[in-house]
């Protein structure tokens, strides 16, 4: 039984920590949304992303439903490619961002965490905040810097509401207290969203509208400008964080001592714990000694991972993916075939990081000669 994946590292997941202790009272109901498809890109956008200068985008970059990508080069993109149209990867992508962004109006702001009128990074109560969700009833600013105190948790989700437009000072940031990257902040944003030269921004930003980033504006995290346009001059969106890691498990049945022509059913369960999502896998599996391959057995149980598997059978060992089995095959039953000595599923799609869509099965049927 093997795995591969276009990521090349792997690495364990790292045990979050919880805690209850010194959190605001809107703290205790916020939850990350699931960014699905989306998690792998560092830039959507529902028109156009039109960049100048040297910009770096690390993760992939997607439009959808429009088609133009521009200034790429100079621009380059890193740990990613660029997609475009609904009929890319870009499709599922803007879906799945649509949907978070969704998820994020619908969390509750108490009034303590509500915001508006105050500047984040000047107005006191607005300087340094601790996890949960804030919300601006229209617009929202950010001068100088905005220090989000996750209590050395890096993982602390912190949503903000925004109501109408973000706008950013010149050379302002967003920091967490831990140094870490701001993995679960989220800035749902009415309409549209302008970063201010030499911005140092943090997390995931959706905007329903467009986002504009100028010059040396520079972002861990993801921007997302759902039906208009993400413009770029001279940037950093660095969206790539710890690799997928996903983990097999192998079951049969029956168990024990099983009698000649019986049949065998494997199941083969596979869950991401890694940190990011795992783009385009592969779980291969070989046809056990002795037992013959059962036509139209190969199955998939995928609860809501989103994916869709492509089967694909070998004759000679995996080393090409071709052959079509065929009833009685090598001398084989009705039904089997001798000749198969491996199984393939494919998952173009991404298999996300976050529970439950992160898991699922797949399975096949072998008889005992």
């Amino acid at each position: 039984m093997k795995f591969a994946s276009r990521n090349s590292m792997v690495v364990a997941a790292l045990a979050l920590l919880v805690s209850c202790a010194a959190l605001s009272p809107s703290a205790l109901a916020q939850s990350a949304p699931s960014l699905g498809a989306a998690e792998s890109f560092a830039a959507l956008a529902g028109t156009t992303i039109t960049s100048n200068g040297f910009t770096v985008v690390s993760g992939n970059l997607g439009v959808s439903p429009g088609t133009a990508v521009t200034g790429f080069g100079p621009g380059v993109i890193q740990n990613g490619a660029i997609y475009s149209g609904g009929g890319s990867l870009a499709g599922p992508a803007e879906a799945s961002a649509q949907t978070a962004y969704t998820d994020l109006i619908a969390q509750p702001c108490v009034p303590a965490n509500n915001l508006s009128g105050k500047i984040m990074g000047i107005t006191p109560g607005a300087v340094t905040l601790s996890p949960g969700v804030y919300c601006f009833d229209t617009a929202a600013q950010l001068t100088t810097t905005l220090t989000l105190n996750d209590g050395g948790d890096p993982n602390a989700i912190f949503i903000f509401q925004i109501g109408t437009t973000l706008t950013t000072a010149s050379d302002s940031q967003v920091i967490m207290s831990s140094g870490g990257r701001g993995t679960n902040v989220f800035w749902q944003i009415g309409s549209s969203a302008t970063l201010g030269t030499g911005t140092a921004f943090r997390g995931t930003l959706i905007a329903y509208t467009s986002i504009t980033m100028t010059t040396n504006v520079s972002t861990v995290g993801r921007v997302f400008a759902l039906g208009g346009a993400v413009t770029m001059d001279t940037n950093n969106i660095n969206a790539v964080v710890a690799a997928p890691n996903v983990t097999l498990t192998a079951s049969v049945s029956p168990t024990g001592t099983v009698q000649p022509r019986t049949d065998l059913v494997y199941t083969i369960g596979f869950s991401n714990v890694g940190g990011s999502a795992a783009f385009e896998f592969v779980i291969t599996d070989p046809i056990p000694a002795s037992t013959d391959f059962k036509l139209g057995s190969m199955t998939s149980s995928l609860g809501t991972t989103g994916l869709t598997p492509t089967l694909a059978y070998s004759n000679n060992g995996g080393a090409t993916w071709t052959y079509t089995p065929l009833s009685a095959a090598g001398g084989a039953p009705a039904g089997y075939d001798r000749n198969v000595t491996h199984v393939r599923w494919s998952f173009a799609a991404s298999l996300s990081r976050t529970s439950p869509d992160n898991a699922g099965s797949v399975g096949l049927t072998a008889r005992i000669r």
